[in-house]
């Protein structure tokens, strides 16, 4: 799946451009305390599987100016937070938690539609090794509940597994301590979330309002990049 929310990981970016006028001096001290916040887009995921579903269905008819099958952000746009304590000089531990959703669209030669959601809620203890102030690498176990909604059907499959996630977080902007503000950071943040397939039981899929195709059960598989930015502040 390309990145569908590209246009909100820009968003994303736009919020880091007040830290670009970054004071000369920023100590070189590792931080005892990071907090951030970030989005960013989804790589991978349930919507795969589900748009090689949707064109093996036929729902594959788009046209010049939008393609079918078609996956697009949910309600709200992929984000995360973080907090990270030092507790040795070259090893943080701390917790993320994040979430994102993605509805899938398809549609048939009639120009009936075909709707499916699904999302990802993730909470994971992170241990992380730090060379330098800048750089951070890490991994942890991780709670995942995954939800899957074919609309039309009443079918929702919900589930919530232990899977894990691996990170790595480069800062690129890092401003001190000053009477305006706190210290704080700007960084880029690639995570992948391994975790269980969702088994799916059969169902129908709702297309347009009078007619239904049946959707086989099967084994979706929600592991996902998530590729994003973000601020925080650090002590």
């Amino acid at each position: 799946m390309r990145f569908t929310c590209l246009r909100w990981l820009t968003y994303s970016i736009a919020l880091t451009v007040p830290a670009l006028a970054q004071p000369p001096t920023v100590s070189r001290a590792m931080p005892h305390v990071e907090l951030s916040v970030g989005a960013g887009g989804v790589r991978g995921g349930a919507a795969v599987q589900v748009e090689r579903e949707f064109t093996r269905l036929g729902l594959d008819h788009g046209s010049a100016l939008v393609k079918s099958p078609r996956t697009s952000p949910a309600d709200f746009i992929p984000v995360f937070a973080q907090l990270q304590l030092g507790v040795r000089r070259h090893t943080m531990v701390g917790l993320l938690t994040s979430g994102n959703g993605t509805d899938t669209t398809g549609r048939a030669a009639d120009g009936a539609m075909a709707y499916v959601h699904a999302a990802t809620r993730s909470r994971a203890l992170l241990v992380s090794y730090r060379p330098n102030p800048w750089l951070r690498i890490g991994a942890g176990p991780a709670l995942h509940r995954r939800t899957l909604v074919v609309y039309g059907s009443g079918s929702e499959t919900r589930l919530q597994r232990l899977g894990w996630i691996g990170s790595a977080d480069v800062k690129f902007v890092r401003k001190p301590l000053t009477y305006q503000h706190p210290p704080s950071f700007g960084y880029v943040s690639a995570q992948y979330r391994g975790m269980p397939a969702l088994s799916v039981p059969p169902t129908s899929l709702s297309v347009g309002d009078r007619r239904s195709l049946p959707w086989p059960g099967q084994r979706v598989g929600f592991s996902h990049w998530l590729i994003g930015v973000g601020v925080g502040f650090e002590i």
